[in-house]
């Protein structure tokens, strides 16, 4: 009860097998020298029930700070990139069962080198830690911020069709542009998202569909967005998406 439901009700269902247990004894007709026997035998026992609780609920609690540490990017905050190949995964399996729409973005940030050639690498850090924490504040909690290595961030926003997902991007990347303004450093944004309606073959294949797309605004302009689709929507008869023709323009 303590390591699944929590420590109060450890202890209520534990003082509730100690009354039982006396209760037990005493219908039994267990007879004892001395009447205070059966006291101190039930407050050793909630004793030893209570140690228990105490020593299972320190160490779920342990556990739950170490698979928290395990998924977390140490420096932004962001979840890494092994928990969100994981959890994409786990939403592609839910875009196949289901039908609903995926939305997964591509972020890098342009003239990042320049801020730690100027500025040093811990105002860099702090750029990172930033660019983390408004894409997190603009989010649903629903949604993921993930740091993929370097000043390569991606979001991913379970049922979150087209619409959606271009409202949503607008939003972070209205407050990263005023908040790179506010501290004045000179970086932009080069996004590249995809909408999925069915699941690709894998999560990499996803996120190549978004990388080629943010590799496809580097070579252009930078400091835009560029959009596609995957898979059929209910209402279309076409399938439309980009990873073909911007594979081979990357390559």
């Amino acid at each position: 009860m303590t390591w699944f439901a929590g420590p109060a009700p450890g202890v209520a269902t534990a003082i509730i097998s100690v009354g039982i247990w006396v209760t037990s004894d005493i219908a039994a007709g267990l007879s004892y020298s001395h009447p205070l026997i059966v006291v101190w035998n039930t407050v050793i026992r909630l004793v030893l029930f209570l140690i228990v609780i105490y020593l299972l609920a320190a160490l779920r609690k342990a556990m739950r700070r170490l698979e928290e540490s395990s998924s977390i990017d140490n420096l932004t905050g962001a979840v890494n990139s092994a928990f969100f190949y994981e959890s994409l995964g786990n939403e592609l399996v839910r875009v196949s069962r289901y039908g609903h729409p995926l939305t997964l973005a591509y972020m890098d940030l342009d003239g990042f080198k320049s801020v730690n050639d100027r500025f040093g690498h811990l105002v860099g850090d702090r750029v990172l830690k930033v660019v983390a924490d408004c894409a997190k504040s603009r989010l649903r909690k629903t949604d993921l911020v993930a740091r993929l290595g370097g000043d390569e961030f991606a979001l991913l926003c379970p049922e979150t069709d087209e619409e959606a997902a271009r409202a949503a991007v607008a939003e972070v990347l209205g407050r990263l542009t005023e908040e790179m303004r506010l501290g004045g450093w000179p970086v932009t944004f080069s996004v590249g998202v995809v909408t999925c309606h069915e699941a690709p073959a894998t999560g990499e294949d996803a996120v190549k569909m978004a990388d080629d797309l943010m590799y496809s605004v580097k070579l252009k302009t930078k400091n835009d967005v560029s959009y596609a689709s995957f898979g059929r929507r209910p209402a279309d008869s076409d399938l439309c998406h980009e990873r073909s023709s911007l594979g081979a323009q990357r390559a």
